[in-house]
């Protein structure tokens, strides 16, 4: 295990930020891809405001880390309606003091907690939104099953959890948190049916290539998954008429009009005055 010199020459454990630190890893680099930290940031992002969220809910970021997508969601939302749990104190706090910033800390009042237990309840709040970017794929089985139950429990009547994992054809079945943790999608939907909860895909692009679930109360209105690729069209299309009206209000584009309008009334008066009299 990696040491650090203290400066009265005692060998110490390293802890929390100097760890990670002394292992080549930063508050960036410790949760994924540090080329993809704010692609990571958009996706999860865009995937909520998609499936409905708006300033007014109330989110709870499960595995909040350094604040990927907290620091997103933080200024969105109204004050006080984000809350995080991630076990790892050190890179919330890394993620304050480099993403987030202590003035909007102050400003949106972000509840903040340290836990690795998967306990939901114990923030004693309820919630229109739960999101867990990539930690199914990392988690035991019996830590999978309290979050569901947990999710359960303080996931509002007509709320939604999203949450992304690696599916497979076996699951994971050791007890200890794994780099690469699969699941098949029976085996979610068993334990989803068994917190009450019922669960479908999203079809939504993830670069890690995990697949996403939304989960809602078994008793919760119909439901149905929003038109993402009909979406994303809408999105196109809107991103070209936008393109299109730059460039026809492109004063480059005008003088060429001009252009044009004046060598075709040239080239008109020429061609009369080419033509024999009578």
């Amino acid at each position: 295990m990696p040491t650090l010199q203290q400066d009265d020459g005692e060998r110490r454990e390293p802890k929390g930020a100097d760890k990670v630190a002394h292992l080549g890893f930063d508050h960036r680099s410790f949760v994924g891809p540090e080329a993809l930290y704010d692609v990571f940031s958009a996706m999860q992002f865009n995937l909520l405001t998609t499936l409905g969220l708006r300033e007014h809910h109330r989110l709870l970021d499960i595995g909040c880390g350094s604040l990927r997508g907290g620091r997103l969601f933080i200024s969105y939302l109204a004050p006080g309606h984000y809350a995080g749990i991630e076990p790892e104190e050190w890179l919330v706090a890394e993620g304050v003091r480099l993403q987030l910033g202590t003035e909007l800390l102050r400003m949106k009042s972000p509840e903040l907690a340290h836990r690795d237990d998967f306990r939901l309840s114990a923030l004693d709040r309820r919630f229109d939104f739960l999101l867990a970017q990539s930690i199914f794929s990392h988690a035991t089985q019996s830590q999978i099953r309290t979050c569901l139950s947990e999710a359960k429990r303080v996931l509002e009547p007509e709320g939604l959890f999203a949450a992304s994992f690696f599916e497979g054809e076996q699951d994971y079945r050791g007890e200890r948190w794994a780099l690469h943790a699969s699941y098949t999608f029976d085996t979610l939907t068993k334990w989803a049916g068994e917190a009450g909860l019922h669960v479908m895909r999203i079809d939504w692009p993830h670069p890690d290539g995990q697949q996403w679930l939304v989960f809602r109360h078994a008793l919760a209105s119909p439901w149905t998954a929003p038109p993402t690729d009909a979406l994303r069209l809408k999105q196109d299309l809107a991103f070209c008429r936008a393109r299109l009206k730059r460039l026809e209000d492109s004063r480059y584009l005008r003088i060429g009009r001009a252009l044009h309008r004046l060598l075709g009334t040239l080239r008109f008066r020429l061609d009369r005055l080419r033509r024999p009299p009578g």
